[in-house]
């Protein structure tokens, strides 16, 4: 059931909001992880960067990994079964959820969080 995937993602995600790492839901409700500011991040000053996160569609859950944008070289760290459900640049659609999605998602959060924060610089 999509209901029990977005619940189980949104606490693996929760259990990453630690430190310089915030959470919060949105109006849509959709799960973020974000790094507060202002900040500095590839030369530019933000409020803040956002970091991964999940919303509930109707056919899957959708898991945002922005790391990816600021480094592609993490694709080749993440484990092959969570790069077969990336549907465009940082997306993974998730319909079932298993231990070893879950692994595979923990460590990629914790791959990600190592890459932000080393370039997202408080102000």
């Amino acid at each position: 059931m999509l209901s029990d995937v977005y619940e189980n993602l949104c606490r693996v995600l929760q259990d990453h909001a630690t430190g310089r790492i915030q959470s919060r839901t949105g109006s849509d409700g959709g799960f973020t992880l974000y790094y507060p500011g202002p900040l500095t991040a590839m030369g530019r000053e933000m409020p803040e960067l956002y970091f991964v996160g999940t919303t509930p569609r109707k056919s899957s859950v959708v898991f945002y990994y922005f790391p990816l944008y600021m480094n592609e070289e993490l694709a080749a760290k993440l484990d092959p079964g969570l790069m077969k459900l990336l549907k465009g640049k940082t997306c993974f659609h998730l319909k079932t959820w298993t231990p070893e999605i879950e692994k595979a998602i923990r460590e990629a959060v914790t791959l990600g969080s190592e890459c932000f924060d080393k370039i997202a610089v408080p102000v």
